[in-house]
């Protein structure tokens, strides 16, 4: 089996695993807390890796560069917890398609700082994405405050993306990650127990198939990058768009309605033209 194969299949769990994750959040959100449904997440992830560093010693999450790790956990904590909110007020559609507008913000972020040209290619393409992002917003029958906060998000997100491009090329993935959730669980416990609700026992189930999936997810998009080449298996990811408007219809009887179909198509489709363009040609593109 070649690697682009491997890396498709790897793709394709990715995309249903992370599905599976959104639909979880989106159903315990509708009874607890957003922020409380965030923090527990983040509790979890931490305890997940706990066995890692238990056996791997203090030395696997010390670095000289915490303070970026610190930053990178605040920027990624806070995209996590307003795409958690979201989920709770906009149409499963709608949330994972306005996530996809992270790339846009990356590339005038990249070359504020770390100095990466996009190239009037991708810029033309990053407008044109744009344009998509105003479709679905709809700002002409009043912009909602969730779709704002949708994109506050994205753009949390893209700092997250331009702090991860300089942090590895000196860190371990795992230290990313473990600061990641330990940073969450510090930031959001005020939020989280101020808005506190006990879980009930199917709440918990609920909140434990989300982290889990998030965990698999991810780990399921690592292995995809790595057997196979991003411009053939990225794309793969954008199916997250329809998958969540089927889940959608078929679980919380949503229905995008013609703007978000021709919004998720231009967004989509930018998005899937900058990471070609990435991946050919560089920041002469």
């Amino acid at each position: 089996m070649s690697g682009n194969v491997k890396g498709i299949l790897w793709m394709v769990a990715a995309v249903c695993t992370l599905t599976v994750m959104a639909v979880t959040l989106k159903h315990v959100v509708q009874t607890i807390s957003p922020w409380q449904a965030s923090w527990l997440r983040m509790v979890f992830g931490v305890a997940f890796l706990l066995p890692w560093v238990i056996r791997n010693g203090a030395s696997s999450i010390m670095s000289d560069r915490l303070p970026l790790l610190i930053a990178r956990g605040v920027f990624g904590t806070g995209s996590f917890a307003l795409t958690i909110y979201t989920l709770r007020e906009l149409i499963l559609a709608d949330a994972v398609v306005l996530s996809f507008t992270t790339p846009f913000w990356v590339i005038p972020l990249a070359a504020l700082m770390l100095g990466e040209m996009a190239g009037w290619r991708r810029a033309l393409v990053t407008a044109v994405g744009f344009g998509g992002v105003i479709l679905v917003v709809k700002p002409q029958f009043g912009i909602e405050t969730a779709m704002i906060i949708a994109l506050v998000a994205a753009v949390l997100r893209a700092f997250v993306v331009v702090f991860i491009k300089d942090l590895v090329r000196t860190e371990a993935p795992r230290r990313v990650v473990f600061w990641f959730f330990a940073t969450g669980m510090i930031v959001l416990a005020g939020p989280a127990l101020t808005n506190w609700t006990a879980p009930s026992a199917a709440e918990w189930a609920w909140i434990l198939l989300a982290a889990i999936a998030g965990w698999i997810g991810q780990e399921f998009l690592s292995r995809a990058y790595r057997e196979g080449e991003a411009t053939v298996i990225s794309p793969i990811e954008f199916g997250r768009v329809p998958l969540a408007a089927v889940i959608g219809f078929a679980i919380f009887s949503e229905v995008p309605d013609l703007w978000t179909a021709a919004g998720t198509v231009v967004i989509v489709g930018a998005a899937w033209a900058i990471s070609r363009t990435r991946a050919t040609a560089g920041g002469a593109s």
